[in-house]
């Protein structure tokens, strides 16, 4: 958790509006101050950042180092959604520091460009948010130039900010409290989150941009994205863990209920690490990819889906995914699954397709079972090799109104082995 300090300065909020509007040629504007309680929602989050912005602490960067690569992918986002310059990355100092959303690397930049208005800027990443703190002067806060600064400071072009309307507080003595709506696109599960933050007081005045990491995914290392141990990274910890502490380690904080939770790039560290300790047995992989999730309702089904992706990822990328195709074939044949997460099934049909991994016989024993059926069947349509399996599957017995595709699949398999086609 974060140290509390008293602070000199007092936090102005402003929250995120999730709600959509039509773009103008001004994208800010300024609002009555009704909406308060919204705007006012990051103050504690705000106050804690302030708080842990320490000169004192700041050392170089160290070219190439983890830390660097981290900084270098927190600079990059900056290019791709503000319209300032960071100056040379490797002018920047910085240290990390343990928070309560994980490890956080906190940076700072005197002002690059004479021709803006920041005295400085503060980087504050943690593992699922990149926020850029930006120190001005106190009259930057007036609404005609906080107006202009904001304008000037957010790249529209991109689609990613629609607009912000800056709502004014009374002032608390010194300090002026000013409140935003940050306008931006939702995705359908709400994994993505943008706010905007300001303060203010005679000597100095910060301005704060946050958005979700998952809008920078493709520029942060796999380490260093929605993983809380980063500083060391994760990877370097787990080196002096035992092999059955690594399974303990699968799924970790994630909460039930929410998939956005779970920490996928996390079992992707565990997972390769825990690989690398030697093959796993049939009982070893079950606890992998379903663990406690085996109750065969749709949410467990969804979370099965991920730690499969996740090992079948692993595996792939170690070359040893056919060896594991007999034991994935009685897990999939042993588990419970919900009848609408086919999606489950026909993942794993499609890594073993693109990885030329021959699944044929898990899916001849799905559709003799009459159990996802059509993944099956459509597996076997662009698979299926050899007269044999043709055979089987010409014999087998399925549901009524599973039989003219079958019937179709069977004469195309058929069609293609005498024309001698390979599978794709």
């Amino acid at each position: 958790m974060l140290m509390s300090k008293r602070l000199p300065l007092t936090l102005i909020a402003l929250g995120a509006s999730l709600c959509l509007a039509q773009t103008t040629t001004m994208h800010v504007s300024v609002q009555s101050g009704t909406q308060g309680r919204p705007v006012r929602s990051r103050t504690g989050e705000l106050q804690e950042i302030v708080a842990n912005l320490e000169q004192s602490k700041l050392r170089p960067a160290v070219p190439s180092s983890w830390e660097d690569q981290v900084l270098t992918a927190a600079t990059r986002s900056a290019g791709q959604t503000l319209r300032m310059s960071l100056g040379d990355p490797n002018g920047a100092s910085i240290y990390t520091l343990p928070t309560s959303p994980g490890d956080t690397l906190v940076a700072h930049w005197n002002g690059a460009d004479s021709s803006r208005a920041e005295r400085a800027i503060w980087l504050w990443d943690t593992p699922f948010y990149t926020t850029f703190v930006l120190e001005l002067a106190p009259s930057i806060l007036q609404p005609d130039e906080l107006t202009r600064y904001s304008e000037g400071l957010l790249r529209w072009d991109i689609s990613l900010f629609k607009s912000l309307k800056l709502v004014y507080f009374e002032p608390e003595g010194d300090v002026q409290w000013v409140g935003g709506l940050v306008e931006y696109p939702q995705t359908e599960q709400g994994s993505w989150n943008v706010w905007f933050a300001a303060i203010g007081r005679k000597d100095k005045a910060y301005v704060a941009i946050s958005m979700s990491k998952s809008l920078f995914s493709d520029k942060y290392p796999t380490e260093a994205y929605e993983v809380r141990e980063r500083f060391p990274p994760l990877r370097l910890r787990l080196a002096g863990a035992s092999r059955q502490a690594l399974f303990d380690e699968i799924g970790k904080d994630y909460v039930g209920g929410s998939l956005t939770t779970y920490p996928t790039n996390r079992d992707w560290i565990v997972l390769s690490e825990l690989l690398s300790r030697g093959p796993l047995s049939d009982g070893e992989l079950r606890r992998v990819i379903v663990g406690s999730f085996d109750k065969g309702d749709y949410q467990s089904a969804n979370v099965v889906n991920i730690r499969s992706i996740v090992f079948l990822q692993v595996a792939k990328t170690r070359k040893e995914l056919a060896a594991y195709a007999p034991a994935l074939e009685g897990l999939i044949l042993g588990v419970k699954i919900h009848a609408a997460a086919a999606f489950v099934i026909a993942g794993m049909f499609g890594t073993m397709e693109q990885q030329h991994v021959d699944f044929s016989h898990a899916a001849l024993a799905l559709v003799e079972r009459g159990q996802f059926t059509h993944e099956g069947l459509r597996y076997l349509e662009r698979n299926a090799s050899d007269e044999e399996t043709l055979q089987k599957l010409s014999g087998l017995t399925v549901r009524p109104e599973m039989e003219q595709e079958k019937n179709e699949v069977v004469r195309g398999i058929r069609d293609r082995l005498g024309r001698g086609t390979h599978p794709r």
